[in-house]
């Protein structure tokens, strides 16, 4: 009985905590997330140092402000070594707005429109380069509008260029394949 108290008491002292050591880990938890908010991470504390002349092993609180003191320390310390992002400037011009995008959507819808008012009346005009080039920049901007197609292969037909007017018919068709007047038009200039 006399050898096996020992062989279990050994163990209860050996690894028991003392106040100081319980209370260095909580305070250096506490000292890391001081400040930091609810999403802080406990890191888990290194082992306690020897209490200094002044601190006693059995006092809770003296762990616990040596604790949070390092803690503290090693937050800041971490702090400084991450790397941070410089900060943008708010400029009021870039912002996105839906209701500019729908007014430059509508404002590119009227200047083609008036673009093709502009090659009809070079067309009568009989201006052809100047009606090619507007429906070229056109069909840059929106690239399947079959009536800038019909403006081009208008005006290829008026001076006497079928075959470049019977393509860009034909290219026109592709996007307006119930229209049998323009079916008919491509079958008379094939023949």
């Amino acid at each position: 009985m006399k050898k096996i108290l020992p062989l279990l008491l050994f163990p209860v002292f050996s690894l028991a905590q003392t106040a100081f050591n319980s209370g260095f880990n909580d305070g250096y938890k506490g000292g890391y997330c001081y400040d930091k908010g609810l999403n802080c991470q406990k890191p888990i504390p290194p082992i306690a140092p020897i209490p200094n002349a002044n601190e006693k092993s059995t006092s809770y609180y003296d762990g616990y402000n040596r604790g949070f003191a390092e803690g503290l320390n090693k937050s800041k310390e971490a702090e400084t070594a991450k790397y941070k992002t410089s900060s943008g400037e708010f400029v009021e011009d870039k912002m996105y707005n839906p209701y500019q995008n729908v007014n430059n959507v509508i404002q590119l819808a009227m200047l083609l429109k008036e673009s093709k008012g502009v090659a009809i009346t070079h067309l009568e005009d009989g201006n052809y380069q100047a009606v090619a080039n507007i429906c070229y920049a056109g069909l840059k901007v929106s690239p399947k509008d079959s009536e800038f197609m019909l403006l081009l292969a208008q005006a290829y037909r008026d001076s006497d260029n079928l075959e470049q007017a019977l393509k860009w018919y034909k290219k026109a068709y592709q996007y307006r394949r119930g229209d049998n007047n323009l079916k008919e038009l491509i079958k008379s200039l094939e023949k």
